[in-house]
């Protein structure tokens, strides 16, 4: 027969709302009061190839409309979430737009990745360009798109990637992007669009390109 204590002990022991984990793996989101926290956007939630689970810092698993919005959290301020499973995902495109609530994006598995079209696609508060796989990623087109504060860049492979057209338009603050795997991009329209604070563009092999702005050409 179970003893009170033992029930205490088991109950601690499966209790999620004591287990943390790494704070470099929590997708950080910002709330005000005059909207709901979007976690992902409408168009990639809808996917049918991954189901995914998301919880707290505690543990908690909360409830994600069809949308991507959850509205378990209605008090300013900011909130950090684990998303399960994520590198299971194999394509990215669209996973966050418009979802400017994302302050924070940690690194997480996308080897299997194989578009990272329009990713963070206005993502106005993303603080951060994540290192993130892009080995095998053929579309990265508007990753970045419209991602204001990011600054700096770290360096992608883009071995076997064909698209980066406005990859970082309209990044107003970013000052740094290194060299790239590969420059012999077939597409790569307004790439650098308004990035006025870069001081230096890494494209510099242009004979493979049949699609950019001029003002990209440096």
């Amino acid at each position: 027969m179970k003893t009170l204590n033992t029930y205490i002990n088991e109950w601690k022991l499966n209790d999620q709302s004591v287990k943390r984990v790494d704070d470099n793996n929590y997708f950080v989101y910002s709330h005000d009061s005059a909207s709901h926290i979007q976690i992902f956007s409408p168009y990639w939630k809808r996917f049918d190839d991954y189901k995914d689970k998301v919880y707290d810092e505690y543990g908690k698993q909360i409830n994600i409309d069809i949308n991507g919005y959850t509205f378990e959290y209605l008090s300013p301020g900011e909130y950090k979430f684990i998303i399960k499973d994520i590198d299971k995902v194999n394509n990215c495109s669209h996973m966050f737009y418009d979802c400017d609530n994302l302050i924070f994006s940690p690194v997480f598995d996308t080897s299997k990745v194989v578009s990272m079209r329009n990713m963070f696609y206005r993502c106005y508060n993303l603080t951060n360009a994540p290192y993130l796989n892009t080995k095998n990623a053929y579309d990265i087109s508007g990753m970045f798109l419209k991602c204001k504060k990011i600054e700096i860049s770290p360096k992608y492979d883009t071995s076997n990637t064909n698209d980066v057209g406005f990859m970082f338009a309209d990044c107003e603050n970013l000052k740094s992007v290194p060299l790239f795997t590969k420059t012999n991009f077939t597409r790569m329209e307004c790439m650098f669009r308004k990035c006025n604070k870069l001081s230096e563009k890494s494209i510099h092999d242009w004979s493979k390109i049949y699609d950019f702005n001029e003002n990209d050409k440096i």
